[in-house]
């Protein structure tokens, strides 16, 4: 069975490996995902996985690096804030 490396939540929850049977894999490159839980239904699109784990750590480096620039960001603009 394939596995994919999930990165959706890889700033919350890490990388997280799975197994999925091929015929979850759509057309569109979607997958889904059914858990123990027959009422929870996960979806993936191409942006939320990665068929390597390299290419799985190069994408969870590269939404480190977003986040950490959109913090900065933030805080600069806390920083200009002045209140009288």
């Amino acid at each position: 069975m394939p596995v994919f490396f999930i990165t959706k939540y890889a700033l919350s929850d890490g990388i997280e490996e799975i197994e999925f049977d091929p015929k979850c894999v759509n057309s569109d490159g979607r997958i889904s995902r059914i858990d123990s839980d027959p009422w929870r239904h996960h979806f993936y699109n191409k942006n939320d996985y990665r068929t390597t784990k390299t290419a799985a750590i190069v994408r969870a480096n590269q939404m480190r690096e977003a986040k950490i620039t959109s913090l900065k960001k933030q805080i600069a603009k806390l920083d200009k804030m002045k209140f009288t």
